[in-house]
């Protein structure tokens, strides 16, 4: 599972930086294309999506795939 060795684990910085744009569960996960429920086993670090997911979130999220993976310490916004 992908750890961070920073601030926040991954789960934790996708919930961090989906709540400050205000977008829910149910809307990131349209957006990315995966159910809900496997949103949010990836929040609580219960399970891992694969890099294009990965890039997917970071694209709808608007940030870095590098700050998702706790290669930066601050979210860099697009």
């Amino acid at each position: 599972m992908i750890r961070c060795e920073f601030m926040y684990s991954f789960g934790k910085r996708i919930r961090q930086v989906r709540t400050q744009a205000q977008i829910s569960q149910v809307n990131l996960a349209k957006k990315i294309g995966v159910a809900k429920s496997s949103l949010s086993l990836y929040e609580s670090d219960k399970r891992e999506p694969s890099i294009q997911t990965i890039q997917k979130i970071a694209r709808a999220l608007q940030t870095s795939t590098d700050y998702l993976l706790g290669l930066e310490e601050e979210p860099s916004f697009f």
